[in-house]
């Protein structure tokens, strides 16, 4: 979820002037943009996800 905001964050053109702008920018996507169906996507790959942070034992996995 993070990286699905934080690329739909980075489509600005012009860089946040403090954290208001930020704020409003962040809920703006989150309420407005994030679709149901990526959310949906997310969560189910998290078994997938779990899996492999076991399976590195808590270190660096690609998620």
């Amino acid at each position: 979820m993070w990286a699905l905001l934080k690329r739909r964050l980075n489509q600005y053109e012009t860089a946040t002037k403090g954290m208001n702008e930020l704020y409003e920018r962040v809920t703006e996507v989150w309420y407005d943009q994030m679709k149901p169906e990526e959310c949906q996507k997310v969560l189910e790959s998290m078994p997938r996800r779990i899996k492999a942070v076991i399976r590195a034992k808590g270190y660096w996995t690609k998620y």
